[in-house]
């Protein structure tokens, strides 16, 4: 059964590829995803399932240093950038290396993403859109 639910999510990651953040989350909710985390700097993402289980996804692309001094500024204009579609996923992630991100956390069931840095406190949350379905 894990080794279903790693080559799911694996395959969801392919088929994402250039698609709005909102239609891939819609991918995973369907998926039974209900939450990840993924640490910037080496792309790793960790994906919890309503079936409590914890699903790990090892990073693919050249490790990046993430700054020590988060700017919620740089963060916001990071993730404007990536909403608009200007930027792939990976320029992203290093837009917010730069911008002192080490972490993020999206939650499907509350429809929101946490950007994080290395300190408490250090953080900027904002709302995921969600995509109406057309009946």
């Amino acid at each position: 059964m894990e080794t279903q639910i790693v080559e799911i999510i694996e395959s969801i990651e392919e088929k994402s590829a250039g698609l709005a953040f909102p239609e891939y989350i819609n991918n995973l909710k369907e998926a039974g995803v209900v939450s990840y985390d993924v640490e910037v700097c080496n792309r790793n993402k960790v994906f919890k399932t309503k079936a409590g289980q914890e699903v790990p996804i090892l990073g693919q692309l050249i490790e990046i240093d993430c700054g020590e001094k988060f700017n919620r500024d740089k963060t916001m204009e990071a993730i404007k950038r990536t909403q608009e579609g200007t930027t792939s996923y990976s320029t992203f992630l290093r837009e917010l290396a730069d911008a002192g991100v080490h972490s993020y956390f999206v939650d499907l069931k509350n429809m929101f993403v946490k950007y994080k840095g290395s300190k408490e406190g250090e953080d900027y949350t904002e709302k995921i859109e969600e995509i109406k379905k057309i009946e």
